[in-house]
């Protein structure tokens, strides 16, 4: 299988949620049981740890504090959104590790001019 594939090749395969359910629309007891069978599932099928969770839709509403802290709970050690900005050293929660998208055949002035909007939107300045 594709993640079976991915460890192979040495990537790192981690949880997103047992349903894709919006975890920040749960009751801490569901979020809980979907990162549990989520995570479970993955180290029965694949023997990986998967320490590590992508929040479904990545948007600021797809998780709470809550949300983070059960992360935490569950034994993960990081957690990543998908409603961009930039990460800085130092000041990195490190469950809510920020990502931004790029087309496959970006160019680095795209990807750079994706960078700029991304800090000028938390008020940073650009590292591009």
């Amino acid at each position: 299988n594709g993640a079976e594939a991915l460890l192979r090749a040495g990537m790192a395969v981690g949880v997103h949620t047992h349903t894709h359910a919006i975890l920040g629309h749960l009751p801490p007891t569901a979020q809980r049981e979907e990162i549990r069978r989520a995570r479970g599932l993955l180290q029965a099928r694949l023997g990986t740890d998967a320490a590590l969770i992508a929040y479904p839709i990545g948007a600021r509403s797809a998780f709470t504090e809550t949300t983070k802290e059960i992360a935490k709970e569950e034994g993960l050690r990081a957690g990543f959104s998908y409603y961009g900005g930039i990460n800085h050293m130092g000041r990195i929660d490190p469950f809510d590790v920020r990502r931004i998208s790029f087309a496959r055949f970006s160019t680095i002035d795209r990807v750079r001019c994706a960078l700029a909007r991304a800090a000028l939107s938390r008020h940073e300045r650009p590292v591009a």
